[in-house]
């Protein structure tokens, strides 16, 4: 018995070393001597575990490079082939495919439209087959898993509601394991990937607390990074945060009001057929100073509300809302200043495909590494 625990403990210290050891290979090219230096890690433990990561192709060997003993050594490297993971972003109208290296390197990304008449299982059945068909060409070794990213409220990868995708409900994700090709799936709210992904985007030591707030032609989506972490609601099914209206002297209640008639009737109808590639187009809606100022008043009570109970670091906007521009984001800072005189700090993302793209690194980084360390023999 207790040379059993004694084997489990060292087979534990030895996988957390490893580890620790492809976490700084990760972070950039290293050597040995600098592992051992760095790590605190003696010599022959990190040769020892160097060369069974090796061996397995988890990371390889580069030309000379400096060590900190001083003398030139073999630099280490990760294996950006060794495996791979696909990322799968679920809208109204298609999904989005994105596939990933070992190195966290966007290599490949596809987009899919879902016929009206398709059933679940066809959808993520052809997606299984087009991430396998990709990998094929590719040469890519295996997905290691699969993220999906859906507009709806998720509890152990199964939709328990979407107002998006509808024919959804109930749906559990966890069926596309029985392909042979998928090692795992993991489904999270599109807010949480989100959030996570515009944490990663700024000065993540400088910003502990963000929210994330995306309009997207099906509404109004948050999601909440507080403390260091994400947090997807009272019961972790969802990365969304309800909205109310703080009634505020400043602003009158015909204000607000009208404010909110407004943006019902812009963002439900007019946002939805406007052509956001189309300039000319873009350019009426900016010089149309009513809906600007109309939803800069709405946006404005939101954030001043989640302020009062979260106060974040800074506030996120996404989806539709940075393609309105400066002067937008100008005129729901001067609402915001009439209803408090807290300074709170708020941004324009810098675009819903980089922030999901490195939501979904965020999210995988240690998921992968751990996937890689227990498939050590």
């Amino acid at each position: 018995m207790k040379r059993t625990i004694e084997k489990l403990s060292h087979v534990r210290i030895k996988k957390n070393n490893q580890k620790r050891i492809l976490d700084r290979v990760r972070q950039g090219e290293t050597s040995r001597a600098n592992l051992a230096n760095e790590l605190g890690l003696s010599k022959p433990a990190v040769s020892s575990n160097v060369d069974e990561l090796l061996e397995e192709g988890i990371i390889s060997e580069t030309g000379e490079m400096d060590s900190a003993a001083g003398r030139k050594a073999k630099g280490l490297k990760i294996n950006q082939n060794y495996t791979y993971f696909a990322g799968v972003i679920f809208q109204k109208t298609g999904a989005e495919i994105k596939i990933f290296d070992f190195g966290l390197n966007l290599v490949n990304s596809l987009k899919i439209n879902i016929d009206d008449d398709a059933k679940p299982d066809e959808i993520t059945e052809g997606i299984v087959r087009i991430i396998e068909k990709a990998a094929k060409e590719n040469d890519y070794k295996e997905i290691a898993e699969i993220i999906v990213s859906f507009p709806g409220i998720i509890e152990n990868n199964k939709v328990m509601l979407s107002n998006s995708l509808p024919k959804f409900r109930n749906y559990d994700f966890s069926k596309m394991t029985a392909h042979e090709s998928v090692k795992s799936v993991t489904v999270l709210n599109d807010m949480t990937i989100k959030v996570m992904g515009a944490h990663k985007c700024l000065s993540m030591d400088k910003y502990e607390s963000i929210i994330y707030l995306s309009h997207e032609l099906n509404g109004l989506g948050s999601g909440l990074f507080i403390n260091g972490r994400v947090h997807e609601g009272f019961l972790n099914t969802a990365g969304e945060i309800g909205q109310m209206y703080n009634i505020k002297d400043n602003l009158s209640y015909e204000d607000i009001e009208n404010s909110v008639e407004q943006y019902e009737k812009i963002l439900m109808n007019t946002l939805k057929g406007i052509d956001f590639d189309n300039e000319a187009r873009m350019g009426e809606l900016k010089e149309n100073k009513n809906i600007i100022v109309q939803l800069a008043k709405y946006y404005s009570v939101i954030i001043c509300n989640i302020f009062y109970v979260i106060a974040p670091d800074v506030v996120i906007l996404g989806g539709l809302l940075p393609q309105l521009g400066e002067e937008f984001l100008q005129e729901l800072k001067f609402f915001i200043k009439k209803i408090t005189s807290f300074p709170i700090n708020v941004q324009l993302s810098e675009g819903d495909e980089k922030t999901e793209s490195t939501g979904f690194t965020a999210f995988e980084e240690s998921r992968i590494t751990n996937y890689a360390i227990d498939s050590i023999r």
